[in-house]
């Protein structure tokens, strides 16, 4: 399976240590375990200095993140913004599917539209629904523009913290909507169903974009909405635990040791789901 990631590498900054994150890391760590046979495009900090996922990476001063927590609450600051991806693109038609998961508005809507009519898009809200202020990143309404070209794709993902940029829920692509370790909801038509989330202790950083790949991955094999719920969620609880390393050398051939695992929790899963018509 051929996936395209559209999403760029970040510093972060976390109570003054330096780390590496960024959509591109998260999705790359999950398509090197699944042995997806994948390609990133996106910005790239100068001063990044950790292994590099496949693709081509645009150099910029950012994007670099501060990130504090107080209480269960994470509040985030930009410190240095991404340039725009402004280089050519691999055709997306040679993929099964594309991701295009900005960090912050580096992907230009005209870009966007192109990959959307001419491929198996994804589009992750996060990053079109930021907005830098002084202090904080914080979330507003999605521009019309945005939202048309959400309507146009395959899939959605929107997390809980990104719902109020929405006034409606986009009604044509099949939408993810993730709680954190409330589960996720997803749906398809005049469908939803409610997926329970596999909840250990750890760090739950990058697990959205890790369950992404792993769900659409899974339900392009196997065309079950719910089992690659199910599937992605173990996944992802795995990396949230810490029995996944965050190292893209360190993933690879280790899915078969995982699967038991996986499987494990799956079942204990299956009787959590709820449907509803809507």
């Amino acid at each position: 399976m051929k996936i395209l990631i559209l999403g760029s590498l970040t510093i972060d900054i976390i109570e003054g240590r330096l780390a590496s994150g960024g959509p591109a890391l998260y999705c790359s760590l999950a398509a090197e375990l699944l042995g997806l046979d994948y390609f990133c495009c996106g910005i790239k900090p100068k001063e990044y200095r950790w292994e590099v996922p496949r693709g081509h990476f645009l150099q910029s001063d950012g994007p670099v993140f501060e990130h504090k927590y107080e209480s269960n609450s994470r509040i985030s600051k930009l410190l240095r913004v991404p340039g725009i991806y402004n280089s050519v693109l691999p055709n997306p038609a040679n993929f099964d599917a594309v991701f295009i998961n900005p960090v912050y508005r580096e992907f230009e809507a005209k870009l966007m539209k192109s990959v959307v009519n001419n491929a198996r898009a994804v589009i992750d809200a996060q990053g079109l629904v930021r907005i830098a202020r002084d202090d904080r990143i914080e979330v507003t309404t999605i521009s019309k523009e945005e939202f048309n070209i959400i309507e146009s794709c395959w899939a959605i993902h929107i997390s809980v913290d990104e719902l109020p940029a929405f006034d409606v829920l986009p009604q044509k692509p099949l939408t993810v909507i993730t709680f954190g370790e409330n589960g996720a909801k997803v749906r398809l038509g005049q469908r939803e169903y409610y997926i329970p989330a596999y909840r250990v202790d750890g760090n739950p950083t990058g697990a959205g974009d890790f369950f992404m790949v792993a769900f659409i991955a899974e339900y392009l094999r196997n065309k079950d909405l719910i089992e690659a719920c199910l599937y992605a969620a173990s996944l992802a609880s795995l990396l949230v635990e810490g029995k996944i390393p965050r190292s893209l050398s360190s993933v690879r051939g280790m899915l078969k040791h995982l699967e038991p695992i996986i499987k494990s929790r799956m079942n204990k899963l299956r009787n959590g789901v709820r449907y509803r018509a809507l």
